[in-house]
């Protein structure tokens, strides 16, 4: 599950949750005061709420879990906005808070970086040696933290990661073990 306020299609602030299930291929927006489904995505299963991404207020993204596709919705919008292929299955995903940039982990400690509008991938790098478990941006969006099961937590520097002088020398700017 994953929980928020977001603006849907009216002028007013609702509270709703997002839903997935390993049972059905949709996922699906309710309204928490009346219990009733807003929008079905379709189709986007994601296997856990560190496979969804929220996008600023009006898109979200979602990591496929049974292949390796990221879909960026509107919340408004049944249909994907947009898709784009990744080079294998993430376990995790995260949105920088503009929604302009999204980074995505992999199984073996890969990380990437896309342009959300686009779709294009603008960096990968080995970022850790096990699972990546965790994405997220600080609020300024100016780092993305990352943990893994090789127990490391790397704080990554997004104008760094966006800084082609750096290619292929990406290096956090903190670790903790």
């Amino acid at each position: 599950f994953y929980a928020r306020e977001v603006k849907v299609a009216m002028s007013c602030f609702q509270e709703v949750v997002l839903s997935a299930s390993s049972e059905d291929e949709n996922m699906h927006l309710w309204d928490l005061q009346t219990a009733t489904t807003l929008v079905s995505y379709r189709p986007s299963s994601s296997a856990t709420s560190s496979c969804v991404g929220l996008m600023g207020r009006d898109f979200f993204a979602v990591s496929q879990a049974n292949k390796p596709l990221i879909q960026i919705f509107s919340w408004r919008k049944d249909q994907p906005h947009l898709r784009c292929v990744v080079p294998e299955k993430l376990v995790s995903i995260a949105c920088c808070p503009s929604g302009a940039y999204i980074m995505g982990g992999g199984a073996n400690g890969h990380l990437y970086l896309w342009e959300a509008a686009s779709g294009a991938m603008l960096r990968s790098w080995d970022g850790h040696y096990r699972s990546v478990t965790v994405i997220a941006f600080t609020d300024d969006g100016s780092f993305a933290i990352t943990a893994s099961e090789d127990s490391l937590v790397h704080a990554w520097s997004l104008g760094s990661l966006l800084d082609y002088a750096t290619a292929h020398h990406e290096s956090p700017q903190a670790s903790v073990t």
